[in-house]
């Protein structure tokens, strides 16, 4: 089973599943990694989010794309083509119930994925509105806290016989752009 966090602008020093000394105590995601793995040999594509985000799915540069620099502002044309290969499709051929909840900042809706639930565009640090395969919806509260509270009912409904992956796709610490 796979569950993949991705947070933007978090450092590889943040969390003190890495650094004891952090400054942010992080002790379920010390647990996960204890309970699981950690990679301790990371290295990024990019520095921001959009092209970190296409490479993680594909496995291939983001500056291979028509996205030279900088990220997607909003939905457009999609950066990565409907036939794409990406992780939750190679997944799935080996069984895998997938799903990715959060920010996805493509500039399409996600392919290659049984469930997903993003946030259009940037989205909205409070009462966001998500995007689902059904349609949209608002809710009340922090990104944070939904983003996780759905990734959670998730893992809760999904056929407990089948492997999963579950990428759970945080906004933040990102500052704030509303």
């Amino acid at each position: 089973n796979i569950i993949y966090i991705l947070a933007d602008d978090l450092g590889y020093g943040d969390l003190s599943v890495y650094n004891q000394n952090s400054k942010i105590s992080t002790p379920n995601i010390n647990s996960i990694g204890n309970q699981g793995m950690i990679f301790s040999d990371m290295h990024s594509t990019s520095s921001v989010c959009t092209p970190t985000r296409y490479s993680i799915l594909t496995g291939e540069y983001a500056w291979r794309t028509k996205l030279k620099e900088g990220v997607l502002w909003s939905y457009g044309e999609p950066l990565i083509p409907e036939n794409k290969k990406t992780v939750g499709s190679m997944l799935k051929k080996f069984g895998y119930t997938t799903s990715v909840i959060g920010k996805w900042h493509l500039g399409s809706d996600p392919t290659g994925f049984d469930y997903w639930e993003i946030l259009p565009g940037q989205g909205k640090y409070y009462n966001p509105d998500f995007k689902n395969q059904k349609g949209k919806a608002q809710y009340e509260g922090y990104c944070t806290d939904i983003v996780t509270d759905k990734a959670i009912a998730w893992l809760d409904k999904r056929d407990k016989n089948k492997p999963f992956m579950v990428m759970v796709q945080q906004k933040a610490p990102h500052r704030n752009w509303n």
